[in-house]
């Protein structure tokens, strides 16, 4: 079951240390145990969905790092939330995880926070069946990543074991949710929660939406959850997922009003959600704009917790009916001004200086989100500097050699990309300070 398919949160914590680090060199590569490590090309398509998710980053961990480097295999997601790696050079009988990152959701017109992933199979790519992103495959691919047993076998078991603790089939678990109520209900649940967690975390830390920190907070989140389904309910118990967070970062605290307010909200969720599967007026046409709705209350919950201080009784959002809101017109029906990038002013620093650059003054006459797509130009010879991340709006970087880094920023605000812009950062050796005389 999954109480043997998760490690230890002491190793929980070496993955996450390992993931953030500049040497994957020190991770285990998930690979299957029977297969063979030969050269292989593989190709195939798949679905970013919480809500289709336009404009996203893709790309295949080969070095399962955690992250999206940029020498890593990318692409970018359509739409409607597709994606394809054509021909992509791997090693045979490998499991990667495949991660996604960034973008907009189309049903809520909402920048998607966080990431989602699954894992793929390099020696069993299923060409014709796309391949599904969505929050619950990365439910599976976090219970996976940190298991002892990184097989083929285990993957499987990992799916059949969370499917069953949502109350769902293993071949529902890895469906489209935007094709299935049943589906949708329970990503939509899980992905909620995530939110209010991550609310009142930021609340009370120094912590930024959408950064690095933010990203690793999200994964155990993530994983947080998968612990909780260790009671193999259909039901998701807001205060046990806390609880298994704050294991796993042991300096975390949340304020115990927020505890509870965050517990009945994900209850009345459920409560809404129920609801909606059962009501067969309810058609699969109709699940982004209860998505919307869904977001409204969610939105309205979270700045219940902003606004909150800890001797506050906080409110839980109620709905007594499932909101069909109208649609969000199409795009082409509106006017979209083009967005602005500013990759921030050019710096001279020290060598082996950490840098961060600052893309924060971009900006959008619409004032719609904006996703940061950062790309590393051109550096000094036998530079092996990397950024921080290539989608945060102030990614860091070592300036390992002198001379000259260039870096270039493309933003998005959802529709279209704003035209690039460079900034430059001049590395030297300065010499040693010398102390003033009085």
């Amino acid at each position: 079951m999954i109480n043997k398919l998760i490690s230890t949160i002491a190793l929980t914590l070496v993955l996450f240390s390992t993931a953030c680090s500049d040497a994957p060199s020190s991770v285990t590569p998930l690979s299957s145990t029977d297969t063979t490590d030969s050269a292989n090309t593989i190709s195939f398509s798949g679905i970013a969905v919480d809500g289709y998710i336009s404009g996203a980053t893709v790309c295949l961990d080969i070095n399962i790092n955690g992250l999206c480097d940029i020498d890593e295999p990318t692409t970018t997601t359509a739409g409607d939330g597709t994606f394809t790696f054509t021909e992509v050079e791997v090693s045979d009988g490998l499991l990667l995880p495949v991660i996604v990152v960034g973008g907009l959701n189309t049903a809520t017109n909402k920048a998607f926070v966080g990431e989602m992933k699954n894992i793929v199979n390099t020696t069993d790519v299923k060409e014709d069946i796309p391949f599904m992103i969505t929050p619950l495959t990365d439910l599976i691919a976090s219970v996976f990543i940190v298991s002892d047993d990184q097989s083929v076998k285990t993957l499987t078991t990992v799916k059949t074991d969370i499917a069953s603790a949502l109350g769902l089939t293993k071949a529902n678990v890895e469906i489209d949710p935007m094709q299935n109520k049943e589906v949708f209900a329970k990503a939509q649940e899980v992905q909620q929660l995530k939110e209010l967690i991550l609310a009142s975390v930021l609340k009370s830390t120094e912590i930024q939406e959408g950064s690095t920190q933010a990203d690793k907070l999200l994964k155990n989140i993530s994983l947080a959850i998968a612990e909780s389904l260790k009671q193999e309910s259909s039901e998701l118990d807001a205060k046990v997922v806390i609880t298994q967070l704050q294991t796993i970062n042991i300096e975390l605290v949340i304020p115990s009003n927020e505890v509870e307010f965050i517990s009945a909200q994900v209850q009345e969720i459920a409560r809404i959600l129920e609801s909606l599967v059962s009501d067969d007026t309810v058609t699969i046409s109709d699940l982004e704009n209860q998505q919307i709705s869904l977001k409204t209350v969610v939105e309205t919950a979270t700045q219940n917790i902003v606004d909150a201080t800890e001797d506050t009784e906080i409110v839980v959002v109620v709905t007594e009916t499932i909101i069909s809101p109208p649609s969000i017109p199409d795009v082409g029906e509106s006017t979209n001004t083009k967005p602005t990038a500013d990759a921030g002013v050019a710096q001279n620093v020290n060598t082996t200086t950490v840098v961060t650059l600052n893309g924060s003054n971009s900006s959008d006459a619409d004032q719609d989100a904006l996703m940061y797509s950062w790309s590393i130009t051109s550096k000094p010879t036998n530079s092996t500097a990397v950024l921080s991340s290539v989608i945060v709006v102030k990614p860091t970087f070592t300036a390992d050699k002198d001379g000259k880094y260039i870096f270039t920023l493309v933003v998005n605000d959802g529709i279209v990309d704003s035209e690039s812009v460079t900034v430059v950062i001049n590395s030297i050796e300065l010499p040693p300070s010398v102390p003033e005389i009085e």
